[in-house]
């Protein structure tokens, strides 16, 4: 079996740890039964990947990186106020077990 490049396996790993958060979505939103309760355009796995992964342009830039060129990007706006849905402690736990 051939071994991943590091790269690949830090990859892997951050998306493990999100799932795992995901997984246990009331401990990692501000009020559980409302936050990320609806399907959106910014789901709870999107967000924290892109909170790990954004680099230093702006908001409407990024977001634009991400999702792609479209009218139906999802606006600035609309990822600060789910970005405020989540909890400091998800992001933690994310890195915490990002290192393990």
């Amino acid at each position: 079996m051939k071994k991943k490049a590091y790269p690949e396996q830090v990859r892997t790993a951050l998306h493990q740890a999100i799932r795992s958060i995901t997984a246990d979505l009331p401990a990692c939103v501000k009020r559980p039964g409302q936050d990320f309760s609806r399907e959106r355009k910014l789901s709870l796995h999107t967000m924290l990947l892109m909170l790990v992964g954004m680099g230093g342009n702006s908001l409407s830039k990024e977001l634009y990186d991400w999702l792609g060129y479209s009218s139906e990007t999802a606006t600035a706006s609309a990822f600060v106020q789910q970005r405020d849905k989540i909890r400091p402690e998800a992001l933690n736990y994310c890195f915490t077990n990002l290192q393990d």
